[in-house]
């Protein structure tokens, strides 16, 4: 029952890992028809960050990295002799995130974000901060890293080759601080809480002072709001986007309906964005009934239904006694 602290999904949406504040791993099958359960490990640390490998349905080796409170990146895997743990990295500070995708790795702490080539076993660099706050990160296919910092969107190429860091490899002779930054995205909705990729898009969580807004980024437009993207959660709660259900499909179009994981300190959650009805609902049970009065206005098909939503508006207004105002 301890505090869930990570999640990571492997590159196909089929596995979900989690780790917790008191050292245990657990895999699990999204798909399986019995128990979803797979798998775990115990590290014996408090456990910050996991990050699971995205070949992972395809590996008998099924690896796992995980960060601990003081500052330890450990790699997990499981073999004929039994359960391998290896120290992939010795810090003073907590580890924050981790990534992965094909044989890179990158995790976040107040020193940096660090990038470790898990096919060389060796370490790749460090790209450093600006800021101190935390980080989140996200790779994509092409082999770029995107890094999220206070309400900016950060993406990170390779400056010692041609441009990705999947084709970057250290010499051996120590780590070597080679990357570029451009900034993609600022955002007007809040700080960057994590980053999610679709199949063309990348989704963008920004936490503001009383909910939660999902902007999609897309090569057409620089952001765009998913309907319902807001997620009504308190401050203090962690929040991670999975792929969406269309790349959990092997589907080769950006379409489908996405899905989010959000994880809490006692549970994991899913939740799909809502549709125009559903978040005028979400709107007046909230009791924010001005911004249902906005959707109603900018939205075609709810136009019929702003005079029930004044009607309720007037309603809450005199059952708070604010006469004037009603």
């Amino acid at each position: 029952h301890a505090p869930v602290r990570g999640l990571s999904f492997d590159a196909k949406s089929e596995y979900l890992a989690s780790c917790c504040s008191s050292g245990k791993v657990f895999i699990f099958s999204l798909y399986s028809e019995q128990d979803s359960f797979v798998d775990s490990y115990s590290v014996g640390k408090e456990l910050t960050s996991i990050a699971i490998d995205p070949r992972y349905a395809n590996r008998k080796t099924k690896e796992v990295i995980v960060g601990d409170k003081s500052g330890n990146v450990y790699f997990l895997s499981k073999g004929w002799l039994g359960t391998l743990e290896k120290v992939l990295f010795r810090g003073k500070y907590p580890i924050r995130r981790i990534a992965w995708s094909g044989t890179m790795v990158a995790w976040s702490s107040l020193t940096g974000v660090r990038v470790y080539n898990t096919g060389s076993h060796l370490p790749v660099g460090t790209v450093p901060l600006s800021e101190y706050n935390d980080v989140s990160l996200l790779w994509v296919a092409s082999g770029k890293l995107f890094i999220g910092q206070g309400k900016q969107v950060w993406s990170v190429a390779s400056t010692c080759m041609n441009g990705s860091l999947a084709t970057t490899d250290s010499s051996g002779d120590g780590e070597r601080t080679c990357f570029s930054k451009d900034l993609v995205f600022e955002s007007d909705h809040g700080t960057v809480e994590s980053l999610g990729q679709g199949i063309k898009s990348i989704f963008v969580l920004t936490r503001g002072s009383d909910s939660y807004t999902i902007l999609k980024l897309c090569d057409e437009a620089p952001a765009e709001f998913l309907h319902g993207g807001e997620l009504p959660f308190p401050e203090d709660v962690a929040v991670h986007l999975s792929r969406s259900v269309a790349s959990a499909l092997n589907t080769s179009c950006d379409t489908g309906e996405p899905m989010f994981f959000i994880h809490m300190p006692q549970a994991i959650v899913a939740a799909k964005p809502l549709d125009a009805v559903s978040r005028l609902e979400w709107l007046c049970e909230n009791h924010r009934f001005q911004e249902a009065l906005a959707l109603t206005n900018s939205t075609y098909s709810l136009r019929k239904r702003k005079r029930d939503v004044g009607e309720k508006y007037m309603s809450h207004l005199i059952g708070k006694g604010e006469y004037k105002v009603a």
